[in-house]
């Protein structure tokens, strides 16, 4: 994080005219940095608001993809492509650019009997535990939305407990000829396992930076100067009394608080400690606190409950100004998820996955200016793994500038 990453597409792309790109970003905002950094290449918006077009995007970006033009949008609308615009994606032979790497499973839902009615009317088919669309015309109102869905990606039944899983269509990365993912602590993401099951290759590249200028590198070997002094920047909160909360393994995780109503509410009062008592002077809008969405009412206190953060944001600089954080969470993958890549020959990495989550959402704070914060981290696990990637950047005795 803050390395450059987004600065080095964008050198790239300029400086390759001649390839054709779609460039996939998690925020809108995103999007206007591209097009307006990209001037030359014409990056195109895909719009819903073009009559031509029938008020459709993906009508849009289908003419748009067989036209050869260069596309920014959002991951979501990405997510949607259909078969059809991957088809001419592939013709043309596009680059992707990723920003952040995608979810390749998403929690769906909808009820197992409305899955298994279009499966009695001949509108889905399940094979091997996923249901995908038959292709027959549907022209009612109730389930098109669940038509729709499973026309462009399966749907995964888990048996357990009725746990469903929408499956990222590996045909969304196959089309394209080249793709490159900007992101970091790849491990411990999704992606990074999608990828081992596909036996999609792939390997890492860096950003290095000459002249004042950021570009790709193939060797990841550029480090922010500012990194050296992490340790330095990121205090974390050494008190026994508000972190002993958190000592046990499972402690603040999404299990422990859903059976812990008055672990919660401790929570509560020390984030609230914290704020008040603990850290004095604070400015206004320096808050920034992430905890479950399942959690939020049990957490949420006078004077920091505007400042909330969902736990596992990422690709945003909204909230740079905020220097004082707590991070009420201890990450743990999905059930679901678990069993859905053992069964696919992966072991799964709760630690990797957790730092990830976590580092990503730290970098959410002025830290990605270079500039100090304080954070309450109360999980003991949680602290440890910020602590341990601390101190292995520290031990990293060349630092490029």
């Amino acid at each position: 994080m803050g390395s450059g990453k987004t600065s080095g597409a964008i050198g790239y792309m300029n400086a390759h005219p001649e390839k054709k790109f779609i460039f996939a970003t998690p925020y809108l905002s995103e999007v206007k940095r591209i097009r307006e950094s990209c001037s030359q290449l014409k990056f195109v918006e895909p719009s819903n608001k073009i009559p031509e077009f029938n008020f459709r995007k993906q009508t849009h970006v289908k003419v748009l993809i067989s036209e050869g033009r260069n596309i920014v949008t959002t991951h979501q609308m990405f997510k949607g492509f259909t078969h059809e615009i991957l088809e001419d994606v592939r013709k043309q032979g596009y680059t992707l650019i990723l920003d952040e790497a995608l979810d390749v499973l998403e929690a769906s839902e909808f009820k197992k009997a409305d899955l298994d009615l279009l499966v009695t009317a001949g509108f889905a088919v399940k094979e091997q535990g996923a249901y995908r669309a038959t292709g027959k015309v549907y022209e009612g109102d109730l389930l098109k939305d669940l038509i729709r869905y499973i026309s462009t990606r399966d749907l995964v039944d888990m048996g357990v407990d009725g746990i469903n899983f929408w499956l990222l269509p590996v045909e969304l990365l196959s089309s394209f000829s080249e793709i490159i993912i900007l992101t970091y602590l790849f491990e411990g993401q999704g992606l990074y396992n999608y990828l081992k099951i596909n036996d999609i290759p792939f390997r890492y590249i860096g950003v290095s930076l000459e002249g004042g200028n950021y570009n790709l590198a193939d060797e990841p070997d550029y480090v922010p100067e500012y990194v050296a002094n992490l340790r330095e920047k990121i205090t974390i909160l050494d008190n026994k009394r508000l972190n002993r909360i958190g000592d046990d393994k499972f402690a603040l995780s999404l299990n422990w608080a859903e059976n812990h109503p008055e672990g919660v509410e401790q929570l509560r009062k020390n984030i609230l400690n914290c704020y008040t008592n603990i850290w004095t002077g604070n400015k206004r809008g320096g808050k920034m606190w992430g905890c479950y969405a399942a959690t939020y009412n049990g957490l949420k206190g006078i004077g920091y409950a505007k400042s909330f953060v969902p736990f596992n944001c990422r690709a945003t600089n909204e909230y740079a100004d905020r220097n004082r954080l707590v991070y009420a969470v201890n990450i743990f993958m999905n059930v679901g998820m678990k069993i859905f890549y053992k069964q696919r020959g992966i072991e799964c990495n709760d630690d990797a996955y957790a730092l990830s989550t976590m580092v990503q959402w730290i970098w959410r704070s002025a830290i990605r200016k270079g500039e100090p914060v304080e954070i309450y981290i109360p999980s003991r696990r949680m602290r440890g793994l910020l602590e341990k990637w601390l101190d292995d950047l520290s031990k990293r005795k060349e630092v490029k500038t």
